[in-house]
């Protein structure tokens, strides 16, 4: 594999933290909210947590679209 930096499809400056070891790369969802979630990726003893953020989530649930959360 030949690793080119100019295809990359996002590049992010982080600071990873300290977490519980896993041995497998891992995704996953943290702090939860209806319009908001921290997500992260961890790996060995590093966890990288980012904020995912939706504005306006109301407009995505609309009736007439046929998505509701209950």
């Amino acid at each position: 594999m030949i690793y080119d930096q100019k295809e990359d499809a996002l590049r992010a400056d982080v600071t990873p933290k300290d977490a519980e070891y896993t041995e497998n790369h891992t995704y996953g969802f943290d702090n939860r909210k209806r319009n908001s979630a921290i997500a992260f990726l961890q790996w060995g003893n590093k966890k990288i947590p980012f904020k995912i953020e939706i504005p306006n989530v109301n407009e995505l649930y609309k009736p007439e679209r046929g998505i509701g959360v209950g």
